[in-house]
């Protein structure tokens, strides 16, 4: 990495030296990572890599007088790099006691950071099949800024949408530690179920749970464990890969418990008027043969678990 390191060229770097080092460093590593195979030291002109200051833009996210930074990797050298299908790479910096929060890092498609009646929003366009459907079709979604949380928390779109196929779509990864041991729980017992039958669990385990907005109406966020297309890896087993159970957990008496189990089940959040929990009934027909109408039954919270509404 050092060798990589120093092919950086030094006028991409003095470019982008403005830009506050909490902010710089982390997407320096990345950038130096995503090229790193392209540079040979024992060539001195052969290929430098060049980190572009346009890459770079100050936005106002919390209005707290201190710049924040939008990072757009579709002017990197190589945007091929962080671009695809789902379009391309954005992060934003957020300043926050006296450093930076990373509060958005994703692949999209559209995005559009706006203030509106004090609020500042982001209106995004992810990947179709973040919306159960194909990548090629629109899956509007909206977020606000939350000073308190520190965070970009879901909305409605701007097309005053609601619904949330799958439920949110989290904007930056959240680690393991920020998650409540009820959770981690669910992520040991997802393991052990696939342990059991010769596998391992599903690829990028990392991204199975994220939190969800309050279901239960006691001012705490919940959690899912798990998502429609979690299957245990079999790797070269040649066994089918058996479904791992999708798990909501509703926050209750300080601790979390389980307020809907299923495998393969179809399911969504509805924030509107209040969040509530909805699952997709023929979802093969209606999502993606687009044959009829999905029909959306909402649960409710009974004080101990999540139930089918009359």
């Amino acid at each position: 990495m050092g060798l990589v390191a120093a092919a950086v060229s030094a006028c991409s770097l003095a470019a982008a030296a403005a830009v506050p080092e909490p902010v710089r460093r982390p997407v320096e590593a990345m950038y130096i990572e995503a090229h790193k195979n392209m540079v040979d030291p024992e060539e001195p002109n052969g290929f430098r890599i060049q980190m572009p200051s346009a890459m770079f833009s100050k936005v106002d996210v919390n209005g707290d007088g201190v710049a924040d930074w939008m990072v757009d990797f579709e002017a990197a050298q190589n945007p091929s790099f962080f671009c695809g299908t789902g379009g391309c790479r954005r992060q934003i910096y957020v300043s926050r006691d006296g450093g930076y929060v990373l509060a958005f890092d994703r692949v999209i498609r559209q995005f559009k950071l706006r203030r509106s009646r004090g609020q500042r929003l982001l209106d995004l366009d992810f990947h179709g099949s973040t919306c159960g459907g194909a990548g090629v079709e629109e899956c509007p979604r909206g977020y606000v800024w939350n000073e308190t949380a520190g965070r970009f928390i879901e909305r409605p779109n701007a097309r005053g949408g609601t619904w949330l196929q799958g439920g949110p779509s989290p904007l930056v990864a959240m680690p393991l530690s920020a998650a409540p041991p009820a959770v981690r729980a669910r992520l040991e017992t997802r393991a052990a179920l696939c342990a059991a039958v010769g596998g391992k669990a599903p690829e990028g385990e990392e991204n199975a749970f994220n939190d969800l907005p309050d279901l239960n109406g006691d001012g705490i966020r919940d959690w899912v464990v798990g998502s429609y297309y979690d299957y245990c890896d079999m790797g070269e087993t040649g066994k089918d890969s058996p479904p791992v159970p999708t798990v909501i957990l509703i926050s209750k008496g300080g601790d979390f418990v389980v307020g809907f189990e299923a495998t393969e089940a179809d399911w969504g959040i509805d924030l509107a008027p209040t969040p509530t929990f909805k699952t997709v009934e023929g979802a093969d027909d209606c999502a993606f043969l687009k044959e009829k109408p999905c029909t959306h039954v909402p649960w409710r919270w009974n004080g101990a678990t999540l139930v089918r509404a009359p």
